[in-house]
């Protein structure tokens, strides 16, 4: 995922907001309280923006357990075979 081009982001989390949007295509949602976003970005734009990535529990959370889950695609921009994926998730409560 190292290459130049764009790259394709997902993201799911209940009232998980992004604080800034710069360099920011959305293809679902809009970044502030999503229970999901798509954006499509370059790489760098994606790391500023994961850095800037918060949670509003809104005082509904209580005794609910919380999961973020990221997905990462390439879109096919980087080595041959088709698209690089990647995903993680974390949970608490």
């Amino acid at each position: 995922f190292g290459m130049p081009g764009l790259r394709d982001y997902t993201h799911g989390v209940q009232n998980g907001s992004i604080a800034g949007h710069e360099g920011l295509t959305f293809n679902h949602g809009d970044g502030s309280r999503d229970a999901f976003i798509d954006v499509t970005s370059s790489i760098g734009q994606l790391n500023i923006q994961l850095q800037r990535l918060y949670y509003h529990s809104g005082g509904s959370c209580r005794g609910r357990i919380i999961e973020l889950v990221v997905e990462i695609d390439d879109l096919g921009n980087y080595g041959a075979g088709g698209p690089l994926r990647a995903r993680a998730s974390t949970s608490w409560n």
